[in-house]
């Protein structure tokens, strides 16, 4: 089973980004985290045979950059949750040297570019590269 955060935790995190980068609190009408968490979970249980954490994180950084449920930084946000879902599920974060290309790719992503199955694969691509000895 993959460890998913809660909705309060996901609350948390933005606000700590919001501390540290600035932008505008708060969520937008009509979406909300726990609507996301509940996209990710779902699409776990029914889209994936047997979901790895690395999936579940690409899946998560998806559903909130295209679900923006917040007024502000949901971009940053959807990175930092797939970084803690990661981390929940002791597997290694995208390194930092790739860091720019995911930002890159979130924005291809949230500017509807790409579509949700060749971020997913580019971002678990990221992850395999990270991982491999050196």
């Amino acid at each position: 089973m993959i460890a998913l955060p809660t909705d309060q935790q996901v609350a948390d995190l933005h606000e700590q980004l919001l501390a540290l980068h600035r932008g505008v609190p708060g969520s937008r009408a009509g979406t909300s985290v726990g609507a996301v968490l509940g996209r990710v979970q779902t699409n776990l249980a029914y889209q994936f045979e047997n979901p790895t954490a690395a999936q579940a994180a690409a899946f998560a950084v998806y559903a909130f950059t295209v679900g923006h449920p917040f007024n502000d930084a949901n971009k940053r946000t959807a990175l930092a949750v797939g970084d803690l879902i990661l981390l929940m599920n002791d597997e290694p974060v995208v390194a930092g040297e790739y860091q720019m290309e995911l930002a890159d790719l979130v924005i291809e992503l949230a500017a509807g570019y790409i579509d949700q199955d060749s971020f997913m694969d580019s971002y678990v691509e990221m992850l395999g590269r990270d991982t491999e000895p050196a």
